[in-house]
């Protein structure tokens, strides 16, 4: 008996298979190899490849937070080297400063 057939259940009424046929394929074949090509005319395979909406939405999300991660990551060190060479050219500017002042208290 096909999956998508009713079948019977203990009082006699008919009863449907669930509307997950990817659960009972994973079930009914262990490995990909098993895949035969009737259950690919079929179209069973498709349901162990494609991807429900919330994955892919969940997929997209993580990938756009880690991304921003990265982008806060990378402007956190563009700053810190900018303040960096702040401070180092404020500590440049002083030392010239002290030195015309020396040379020509000298002069």
């Amino acid at each position: 008996m096909c999956m998508q057939c009713p079948r019977r259940t203990k009082g006699g009424r008919r009863k449907r298979e669930r509307n997950n046929p990817g659960a009972s394929l994973s079930r009914k074949w262990k490995d990909s190899a098993a895949l035969t090509s009737k259950a690919i005319r079929r179209g069973e395979y498709l349901s162990a490849i494609m991807v429900s909406a919330k994955q892919l939405a969940d997929f997209g999300y993580k990938t756009f937070s880690g991304s921003m991660m990265l982008l806060t990551l990378y402007g956190g060190y563009l700053c810190s080297l900018r303040a960096y060479r702040y401070f180092q050219n404020k500590s440049a500017m002083k030392q010239l400063e002290q030195q015309e002042i020396v040379s020509a208290i000298k002069d």
